[in-house]
């Protein structure tokens, strides 16, 4: 898809309109997602076991708070992340009850769903080809807390996160904005649970896909085999794991980018 327009506020919605095809394209919805989500991990559940997220405390916030890198980007709420970090002591308190209430009621603030994209050129390509730009997501730091303490507790458990349906974002170019969007699926690059999220979502490729070795991190996957077999046969059971891959990201809605795609004998 082209770049036709130089205007730069035309430009931000163009790119806005892009990203959220690529992140929506799924006809799937909500509900279908959980009954199939909940049919995958039936045989996991262990019985009289429940995972409750944790309130957090002050301290534990204050911890949270200096791992954030002092230099982020403020994201929407436009208070620099340095400005949490010196008011620590004033704030702590306050957002501890914020993440209280987000737990409590299962509703995070819209804000903290909201992210500023920056298109970044892949430096191949046209720079005046859609497909050549990646989606860098910019999101607030109070909502990199959130998520951070989220991210603490979630890896002793599983869980299928709350009301992260309709996250919403907006593409910035220079000093132009695009109108806001909603994202109905996937999860923003640069966030807290976005890796370990998908790496959720996907577990079950390894099953799936059978008699291989597998190095997974986020969306970067490599299937390995070893084998003492002919170099026929090896050919033959790559073969038969790429039917089964395609196969499988037919089913979870995942599109596999083939010209990334390569295989080494």
């Amino acid at each position: 898809m082209l770049i036709l327009t130089k205007d730069k506020n035309e430009l931000c919605n163009v790119f806005n309109r892009f990203f959220t095809l690529l992140s929506s394209s799924s006809n799937s919805t909500i509900d279908e997602y959980k009954n199939v989500i909940d049919g995958r991990f039936d045989q996991y559940k262990i019985k009289d076991t429940v995972f409750i997220l944790n309130f957090t405390t002050a301290n534990e916030l204050n911890d949270l708070l200096k791992s954030l890198p002092s230099s982020s980007n403020p994201g929407i709420c436009g208070i620099p992340t340095k400005i949490f970090k010196i008011s620590s002591t004033k704030l702590r308190t306050i957002i501890a009850y914020f993440f209280k209430c987000s737990i409590m009621s299962c509703v995070i603030p819209n804000d903290w769903k909201t992210a500023i994209v920056l298109p970044l050129y892949k430096n191949k390509g046209s720079n005046d080809d859609l497909n050549n730009y990646r989606a860098i997501s910019i999101l607030p730091p109070i909502a990199k807390l959130f998520e951070k303490l989220i991210h603490k507790q979630i890896l002793i458990g599983l869980l299928l996160f709350i009301d992260f349906r309709k996250a919403s974002e907006f593409v910035k170019i220079d000093d132009y904005v695009s109108d806001s969007m909603a994202i109905n699926l996937s999860v923003p690059q640069e966030s807290v649970l976005g890796p370990l999220l998908f790496l959720v979502f996907i577990n079950d490729i390894v099953k799936y896909l059978g008699d291989f070795i597998f190095k997974i991190f986020a969306d970067d996957t490599t299937i390995l085999k070893v084998s003492n077999e002919l170099k026929s046969y090896v050919i033959s059971e790559f073969s038969c794991s790429i039917e089964k891959l395609v196969e499988w990201c037919k089913f979870n809605r995942i599109d596999n980018n083939w010209n990334k795609t390569s295989s080494l004998l």
